[in-house]
């Protein structure tokens, strides 16, 4: 069974979630001014951490960060969300 599970994130450059092995991180918005993670989890299996980088519009992109996920607005500051 597949299910799709919300993570809030804090709003800082790099951070872990843990999050199950068989999962796909499917996008991340911002909800009530906070940027969230949403993941579909095909099945209950054991935790990893997935590391989450938040990046600002002109900063640079820290090497480890190579899928990008998707660019959210807060108020007028602009982030790009990479795993």
């Amino acid at each position: 069974m597949k299910t799709i599970w919300k993570y809030p994130l804090k709003l800082m450059l790099q951070q872990s979630v843990e999050i199950p092995q068989y999962s796909t991180i499917l996008t991340a918005q911002v909800q009530n001014e906070i940027i969230c993670l949403w993941v579909e989890h095909y099945q209950q299996s054991d935790l990893y951490k997935k590391q989450v980088y938040i990046v600002g519009t002109g900063d640079e992109i820290p090497a480890g960060a190579s899928k990008y996920i998707n660019t959210v607005q807060i108020r007028e500051f602009v982030f790009h969300i990479y795993s």
